[in-house]
């Protein structure tokens, strides 16, 4: 499974689902008509997707603000930095560290 199919099947798997609950609802009521009733168009089954977008909205925010906040991937370091980071949580020695930034700096 890849890391794309939650974020772009879920809603489409929620905006189905309303959509045919709608529909069931108001086979089963009939159409109905007057204040605060369906009237017999697609009105609920919009309202819901509507407000499937706005969460959806919402949700893809949140996650983009969060994402920001990670720290950057190792790709995206120096080499230099990387050394530096494995240095600073004692994966090797100060040795092997000085050897190391001097096979880097030429």
């Amino acid at each position: 499974m890849s890391r794309g199919f939650i974020p772009l099947s879920l809603p489409r798997i929620v905006v189905v689902g309303f959509t045919r609950v709608a529909a069931e609802t108001r086979r089963a009521w009939g159409h109905m008509d007057g204040w605060g009733h369906m009237g017999g168009g697609w009105g609920a089954t919009v309202m819901i997707a509507l407000w499937i977008i706005v969460i959806a909205a919402v949700v893809l925010a949140i996650v983009r603000i969060t994402k920001g906040a990670t720290p950057s991937e190792p790709g995206s370091q120096s080499p230099m930095d990387i050394l530096k980071s494995r240095y600073a949580r004692g994966e090797i020695s100060k040795e092997e560290f000085q050897e190391r930034k001097k096979d880097l700096q030429g």
